[in-house]
C-alpha cells in the first residue's frame, strides 16, 4: 500500500481542531478610570487594575505599534483631529496613574490589544506647591515631600513673606530648611516641578500648637506597664527594653534634620517619643507633643524594618506637618476648646484641661482630613528614603492592605446576593431564616462591608496608587535595589514580640464615659479604631 505524504497525514491530524476553532469577534470597549500597576521597558504589555471589576479579564493590555498614547483631552477625538501636542510617549505613563483606554477585546483568549490609551488626570503641566522646605541635594530641593528644582523665569525671585517681607532670594542655598515655601511652575514627566517663581514665610510654633503640645504633655503619663493619654486611652505597654529600643532607633532615623539640630530647650523642636503597645490591632497613631504609639499587631503584620519605617514616617509627618493644629480649629468642640484656651495658656503645673487632651487624642486615630492623610504619605515616603530605606517596602504594604480591603468588601457583597437569592424562592432554604425571623446581616441596619470606618480617609487602594506613583516619578531615578529593608533584624524582634504580648484587650469606644481603672483589679486598655 503506498503511503500518504507527510503534509497529508499532519493535516488529518489537525482537521478536527481546524474545524472545531471558534471564530473570535473582537468587542470595541471603552475601560475607565483604570490604574496603571505595572509598565516598564520595552513597553509591550501594561498591567492595569479597575476598582468596578470583580474579575481579571481586562488586568492586561497588550500594546502594538499602532497603540495611540495622549492627553486626556484627545481620548475620544478622530485620529484626524489630534493635535500634536495632545500626543504623547509610552514611557510618560508610569504605575500610579489613572488612565483610560480604548481596547480591542477577544473574550475566548482573554486579549486585550489597546488602541489608545490616555491620562485621566493632569500630572504634567502648570503646578502650585505649598509645603515645608526639609533638604537639599545638589539643586533638588524637597518641599511638601516633592522634588523641586528652580528655574525662576527673567526678574523673577522667591519672594519673603511675613517677618522675611522684603527679602529675596533667587537660590535654595539662601534659603532656611524647615520654612514654609509656595512655588509656581511645571511638574514634568521626571516627577520634578520645576519652579519658576514663587514666596517663602517662617514657620513657628502657633498658640494653637502650643495649646495641644502642652495639653498632651501634661496628660500623658507612663508607667513601668502602662501609657495612658488622659482618660482617652489607656495602652498596656510591651516592657522589653530591646523592643522598645528597636522602635525609637526606627523612628529616631526618621526625624528630619531641621528638627534633629535644634537644641533641646528650643521651643520649636518636637521631643519624639516612640511607644509600643499590647494591641492586637493593625495601627499606629501620633500626638501633638511627639508621642507616637505602635500596636504590637501592626509588627506582626509587616514584613521587614522598611514597612515599620513607612508607617513611622507616616506618623512623623502628621506631626512635623501641624495637622493636629489644622483639624483643632475644625473640631465640633471647638469652641467649648478655645474657651479652655485661654486657661491652659496661663495654667501652672500640670494642670489642663482635659477636653483639649479628649480633642487631641480622637484626632489622632481617625479625624485627620483625606488630603493630610495623603500629604502624611508622601512626606513620609520622603522621610524614609531620606534614612536608607527602601520605598518600595512602603508600596508592599499599601498593595497588602488594598487587596485585604476588596476581598473584605466582597464578602459582604456575596452575603447581600447569597441573601436575596434565598429571598427569591418561595420555600426557605436549609439553615436559613423562615418566615418571621431576623433578618441576615447583609440587610441589618450595620454597617455594610464596603463602608469604611472613616469615610473620609483615602482607600487602601488610592494609598498603594498613590505611593507607586511617586515611585515611578520622584523616585524614579532612585537606585533601591541596595537600599534598606533589615528584613533578618526585623523578624527577630518580631519572634521576641511574640513571647512578650499578652492577649487582647476591651474597647472603651462602646461605653461613652469609660471608668478609671482600679489598682486593685490591673488595668484595662481601650482598642481604638483602626486608622
Amino acid at each position: 500500500m503506498k503511503r500518504l505524504p507527510e503534509w497529508v497525514l499532519t493535516g488529518l491530524l489537525l482537521w478536527p481542531l481546524i474545524s472545531w476553532a471558534q471564530t473570535e469577534v473582537p468587542q470595541h470597549k471603552k475601560l475607565e478610570s483604570a490604574t496603571i500597576l505595572e509598565f516598564r521597558e520595552p513597553f509591550k504589555e501594561m498591567v492595569i487594575y479597575i476598582e468596578k471589576e470583580e474579575d481579571t479579564r481586562h488586568s492586561r493590555i497588550t500594546i502594538l505599534d499602532t497603540t495611540l498614547f495622549v492627553r486626556k483631552s484627545a481620548f475620544n477625538k478622530k485620529i484626524k483631529s489630534i493635535k500634536p501636542d495632545e500626543k504623547m510617549m509610552a514611557g510618560d505613563f508610569r504605575p500610579g496613574m489613572k488612565i483610560n483606554l480604548w481596547v480591542n477585546y477577544k473574550q475566548i483568549s482573554q486579549i486585550n490589544n489597546a488602541e489608545r490609551i490616555s491620562l485621566d488626570e493632569t500630572y504634567y503641566g502648570p503646578t502650585t506647591i505649598v509645603g515645608i522646605y526639609e533638604k537639599l541635594e545638589g539643586e533638588r530641593a524637597i518641599i511638601d515631600g516633592q522634588a523641586v528644582v528652580l528655574q525662576l523665569e527673567k526678574g523673577r525671585i522667591i519672594e519673603g513673606m511675613e517677618e522675611w517681607k522684603g527679602k529675596k532670594f533667587t537660590s535654595f542655598n539662601d534659603m532656611q530648611l524647615g520654612a514654609e515655601v509656595r512655588v509656581n511652575g511645571e511638574r514634568k514627566p521626571d516627577g520634578v516641578v520645576y519652579a519658576s517663581r514663587g514666596t517663602m514665610r517662617p514657620t513657628e510654633m502657633g498658640k494653637d500648637d502650643y495649646l495641644l503640645r502642652k495639653a498632651t504633655d501634661n496628660e500623658l503619663r507612663v508607667t513601668r506597664s502602662t501609657l495612658n493619654i488622659a482618660d482617652t486611652w489607656k495602652f498596656r505597654l510591651i516592657s522589653n527594653n530591646q523592643l522598645e529600643d528597636y522602635v525609637s532607633s526606627v523612628g529616631r532615623r526618621l526625624i528630619p534634620e531641621y528638627l534633629k539640630t535644634l537644641p533641646i530647650d528650643h521651643p520649636d523642636r518636637v521631643a519624639f517619643k516612640f511607644f509600643l503597645v499590647d494591641e492586637g490591632s493593625f495601627n499606629a497613631s501620633s500626638y501633638p507633643n511627639g508621642a507616637v504609639v505602635v500596636h504590637s499587631g501592626l509588627l506582626k503584620k509587616i514584613d521587614n524594618e522598611a514597612q515599620l519605617a513607612a508607617i513611622l514616617g507616616h506618623e512623623i509627618a502628621h506631626v512635623t506637618q501641624k495637622h493636629h493644629a489644622r483639624q483643632f480649629r475644625n473640631h465640633k468642640n471647638w469652641e467649648a476648646v478655645k474657651t479652655f484656651g485661654v486657661l491652659a495658656s496661663a495654667v501652672q503645673g500640670s494642670i489642663t484641661p482635659m477636653l483639649v487632651t479628649a480633642v487631641a487624642a480622637e484626632m489622632s486615630v481617625g479625624g485627620f482630613s483625606q488630603k493630610q492623610e495623603t500629604q502624611a504619605d508622601r512626606i513620609g515616603l520622603h522621610y524614609m528614603v531620606n534614612a536608607g530605606y527602601d520605598p518600595r517596602e512602603a508600596v508592599a504594604i499599601w498593595k497588602r492592605l488594598s487587596e485585604e480591603d476588596k476581598d473584605d468588601r466582597q464578602k459582604g457583597q456575596q452575603a447581600a446576593a447569597l441573601n436575596w437569592i434565598q429571598k427569591s424562592y418561595k420555600g426557605t432554604p436549609a439553615g436559613g431564616p423562615s418566615a418571621g425571623e431576623a433578618p441576615s446581616r447583609a440587610v441589618s441596619n450595620e454597617p455594610a462591608a464596603d463602608q469604611p470606618l472613616f469615610p473620609a480617609h483615602p482607600s487602601p487602594r488610592d494609598r498603594y496608587t498613590h505611593v507607586n506613583f511617586l515611585i515611578s516619578t520622584t523616585y524614579g531615578g532612585l537606585k533601591m535595589d541596595g537600599m534598606r529593608t533589615e528584613g533578618t533584624k526585623f523578624q527577630a524582634m518580631v519572634g521576641l514580640l511574640r513571647g512578650e504580648t499578652r492577649g487582647p484587650v476591651t474597647d472603651p469606644r462602646k461605653s461613652p464615659k469609660p471608668p478609671k481603672p482600679k489598682p486593685t483589679t490591673g488595668t484595662t486598655k481601650p482598642k481604638p479604631p483602626k486608622k
